[in-house]
């Protein structure tokens, strides 16, 4: 059976702390973007949530090197990805799927 995509929920955009500060003020300032003021504390991450009028985010993640969630190389949540809404209240956060790095399978609670 063929996975439904339902939804796009984020972009993450990974970089440098000191980028996603030059990044956060380009996208609030430049493109008149909202910053979310809920982002969670993610231990070891620094970076901020924007939203698109169309209820997706962009995730702007700083890491200097690799995060403390990183598996190997490819397998950092830190990296750049897309994050799918699919059909049975599941997410999908793809990293780089289509060069070969891999992806990440986890459920959230129905909305």
């Amino acid at each position: 059976m063929a996975v439904q995509i339902r939804e796009l929920h984020h972009v993450g955009l990974g970089m440098g702390t000191a980028t996603a500060d030059e990044a956060r003020d380009y996208y609030r300032d430049v493109l008149n973007l909202t910053q979310d003021a809920g982002r969670w504390h993610i231990p070891g991450i620094y970076g901020y949530f924007l939203d698109i009028p169309s209820d997706v985010q962009i995730h702007l993640l700083g890491s200097d090197g690799p995060s403390p969630y990183s598996k190997g190389p490819g397998k950092d949540p830190v990296e750049n990805h897309i994050a799918l809404v699919l059909q049975r209240h599941f997410v999908m956060s793809s990293v780089l799927v289509m060069a070969g790095a891999g992806s990440c399978l986890t459920s959230s609670s129905p909305s």
